[in-house]
């Protein structure tokens, strides 16, 4: 959010990922595709704009959220009703059943198991021989490298208070002294 920043790329460390691990026999035998499922997770995880109120000189913005707050509530998303015999009764016609059928509801819990972890490493960074996370950070095309660099150094100044007092905040490279 520094002015004159175009991107800051991230290189290191983990990643947490929530993994939904479907199990493929319950949900067939539930008849549920695996396509409903993960738009049920989908649709359940939310987070919209819903318009305005505008109250004389006020102008309110108002969001759906319905997003998780918990990995747990992700097994709690229903997916819909599961088909079970529940009873047959003898039709008027030579025998044959006619079978009724309840709906159940059925939650992600009971057909899949959610795995909070960590994705898998596509990026490694080391810095005078222990693992870290990099930022590199990239200037607007127009930008002065002097005044960005500045700006940049003061807000590190700033995060440093926020930031644990066992992590370390280094500036491995700076293109700004070579320029002054």
């Amino acid at each position: 959010k520094v002015e004159g920043v175009a991107s800051a790329t991230i290189s290191g460390g983990q990643e947490r990922e929530i993994q939904v691990e479907m199990n493929q026999d319950k949900l067939q035998a539930r008849h549920i595709p695996i396509l409903e499922a993960s738009k049920a997770i989908s649709s359940a995880n939310l987070n919209y704009p819903a318009g305005t109120i505008k109250e004389s000189f006020y102008e309110y913005l108002i969001r759906t959220l319905g997003e998780f707050e918990k990995v747990g509530d992700i097994g709690e998303v229903p997916l819909g009703g599961a088909q079970d015999e529940s009873s047959q009764q003898q039709g008027d016609s030579g025998g044959k059943y006619a079978i009724s059928r309840d709906k159940r509801l059925m939650y992600v819990k009971d057909v899949g198991d959610v795995i909070d972890g960590v994705k898998e490493r596509t990026s490694y960074s080391r810095y005078n021989g222990k693992e870290n996370i990099s930022i590199a950070i990239q200037k607007q095309a127009m930008g002065n490298t002097v005044r960005i660099v500045d700006k940049v150094k003061k807000k590190l100044k700033e995060l440093k208070a926020d930031v644990p007092k066992d992590i370390e905040i280094t500036i491995v490279y700076d293109q700004s002294e070579f320029i002054k």
